[in-house]
């Protein structure tokens, strides 16, 4: 007998699947299965459906809805699942998380996520040794608050430019004060909080990756950096700047 034949039985998600099939054949019979057509959206569906018929079993023995009891009545439990059934095939069907990612229902109230927690090797760039690549998306700290903007991460403006070439280089700046255009023309902004800076791009210069080009120890807002004819323009801070130097 090979390896991989003993440990068939050890692959929780091979018997997973397995159990899903066998549950798909038994609540095709019930119609709550009928129009869906991908066999593993109809094997997710059955196991969902058995997942709430056992649960509606459960309350039905704890409160004594399918027997006799104060405030009960013989059947509720029969009754509730005339309803509970057929909602749970109208709205998990309809999950629109089923179109982009990958579903897997759970056969238990509770279980456990894994997930790889992808860090930054180097400093290169804006990026530190150790930082998370999915930046403040997965602070452990606190959850996110409902007005936060994603920041810090891989990808995003201004954020691809780790992993390109990293050089510096010495050149003349402009200062001048900010209008609409250079704050994509976001009229909730206040102008007099912004400057830019125009900077002449050297002849080698990557026209395409300046919103990964940053001023030496200034904060610049990457998402409104642009090119200019030969330069690069920059939006910072008001008084970020100091001079043209």
């Amino acid at each position: 007998m090979e390896l991989n034949q003993l440990l068939e039985s050890s692959n929780n998600f091979k018997s997973l699947q397995a159990d899903a099939a066998r549950l798909a054949d038994k609540w095709s019979a019930s119609g709550l299965l009928e129009g869906i057509q991908d066999e593993k959206a109809k094997n997710n569906m059955a196991m969902v459906l058995e997942n709430q018929a056992k649960q509606i079993v459960a309350e039905a023995n704890n409160t004594g809805a399918s027997g006799p009891g104060v405030g009960f009545t013989a059947g509720a439990g029969e009754q509730w699942a005339g309803v509970a059934l057929p909602l749970v095939r109208k709205v998990f069907a309809q999950i629109v998380a089923q179109d982009f990612v990958s579903v897997q229902p759970m056969n238990l109230p509770s279980g456990l996520v894994f997930y790889l927690d992808f860090k930054y090797g180097s400093n290169s760039g804006r990026k530190a040794d150790g930082d998370n690549m999915y930046g403040n998306v997965t602070e452990a700290s606190s959850k996110m608050a409902v007005d936060t903007d994603v920041a810090g991460g891989l990808y995003g403006a201004g954020q691809f430019g780790y992993s390109i070439n990293n050089e510096t280089a010495t050149i003349a700046a402009t200062v001048a004060a900010a209008d609409l255009a250079d704050v994509g023309y976001d009229a909730e902004l206040t102008l007099a909080d912004f400057e830019t800076v125009a900077v002449t791009l050297p002849a080698d210069a990557d026209k395409e990756g300046v919103r990964a080009f940053s001023i030496a120890g200034k904060a610049t807002f990457a998402q409104y950096t642009k090119v200019d004819g030969d330069d690069v323009v920059f939006v910072t801070a008001a008084g970020a700047v100091a001079d043209a130097g």
